[in-house]
């Protein structure tokens, strides 16, 4: 587990020696990380996850 830094960034690890990992990239200037690479037992259901919960922690587009 921890960083790995690289002449255009860095990205953030934590990994076991065996099973599926999940790699997020990261985008927008304020992003801490290029990437983020996370071993996982369901690398799907993980990403599922993710990809609901930043949908929902979206900006809304608020009409009136």
């Amino acid at each position: 587990m921890g960083e790995l830094e690289y002449a255009r960034g860095r990205d953030f690890v934590a990994l076991r020696t065996q099973g599926p990992v999940l790699v997020i990239s990261t985008f927008g200037r304020d992003a801490p990380y290029a990437r983020l690479a996370l071993s996982t037992d369901d690398h799907e259901a993980a990403a599922s996850r993710l990809r609901q919960t930043a949908a929902e922690s979206a900006p809304q587009k608020i009409e009136s």
